[in-house]
Order: structure tokens, then C-alpha cells, then sequence
């Protein structure tokens, strides 16, 4: 509710409105926010972004559904599908105004095999990293799965396949 009476009087007004209820209210869900030190404002707006999702999200009965492995297939169905899925759990304008697919490419350096799979995110950060040999491809694919380059560096910090049972 502090949410949206925030709202109201940032459109009624002309004049700058101080969020402080909003932080008040988010702090009694999230101690770390309480008190006057100074907070990551990223970790603060995913707190509350998250939470804003929970309470619109239409989807009351949510299905199981299982991760989509690229196969082959072309990147704009495997993200369509992913996106589905992702639908298929998650309805809410937080998620039409601020999630996307985020591709994520592994080579196992072991067998070579290729893993390329579409996870929702709702934003891009740069991850805790692992030094690996070789670089990994990363796309942020939005709304009609366009793609857009994020980042290409020589470290990842995820499992190697062959520890995720794939070879």
C-alpha cells in the first residue's frame, strides 16, 4: 500500500517527494534496509521489485515446467519457449515492464559439448567469477527476443557440465 500511495503523490505533486515511507516498509520485510547506512540501491530496487511481482502475479496455480535445452535449435525458438515457460509461472506487470531472457553459453571443456539455455532475469549484473580457459558468450534477449551483447570475458561462474551430469 506505501507503494502506491508513493505513486499517487509523485503524480500530484510538483515538487520532489521523499520515498522514506516506502524504505520504512520494505525495511520491516528486509532488516538490512533498515537504519541510515547507506545500501546498495540495486540489491534495494530488486528487494522491492521482487516483491511487487509476488503480489501481482496472476498466475495462482503455478505448473511445473522444466529448463530448455538448445539442441541445435535456432537461439529465437529456444528463447520463445523459455519465455513460455517462464509465463507459464510468472504474470505480472513487473514482468512485462522489467524481465527478459538472459542466454547463457558453456562449453565443457572436457567433451566440448555445448550447452545454451534462456533464464529469466530482471536485470543484468555481473556475476562472482571463476577463472576459466576460455571465453563464454552472453545475450540479453527481450521482449520479441532480440539480442543484445552483455558481456564477453574470460571468466564464468558456472559449474562445469560435467558436474551438472551432462557428460
Amino acid at each position: 500500500m506505501r507503494y502506491a500511495d508513493f505513486l499517487r503523490e509523485t503524480w500530484r505533486q510538483t515538487r520532489v517527494v521523499a520515498p522514506i515511507d516506502i524504505k520504512h516498509a520494505v525495511s520491516k520485510y528486509a532488516p538490512q534496509f533498515g537504519g541510515w547506512a547507506q545500501h546498495d540501491a540495486q540489491e534495494f530496487l530488486a528487494f522491492l521489485l521482487d516483491g511487487l511481482h509476488e503480489d501481482l502475479n496472476r498466475v495462482e496455480h503455478k505448473v511445473p515446467t522444466e529448463a530448455v535445452e538448445a539442441d541445435g535449435r535456432d537461439d529465437c525458438v529456444v528463447a520463445g519457449l523459455s519465455w513460455e515457460n517462464h509465463l507459464k509461472r510468472n504474470r505480472s506487470i513487473i514482468v512485462d515492464n522489467f524481465q527478459g531472457m538472459y542466454k547463457s553459453r558453456v562449453v565443457c571443456p572436457h567433451c566440448d559439448r555445448v550447452s545454451v539455455t534462456f533464464d529469466p532475469c530482471m536485470y543484468a549484473t555481473p556475476a562472482r567469477t571463476v577463472q576459466r580457459e576460455q571465453s563464454n558468450a552472453s545475450t540479453l534477449a527481450r521482449r520479441r527476443y532480440l539480442q543484445v551483447p552483455v558481456a564477453r570475458s574470460q571468466t564464468t561462474n558456472v559449474r562445469l557440465l560435467s558436474d551438472m551430469g551432462f557428460c
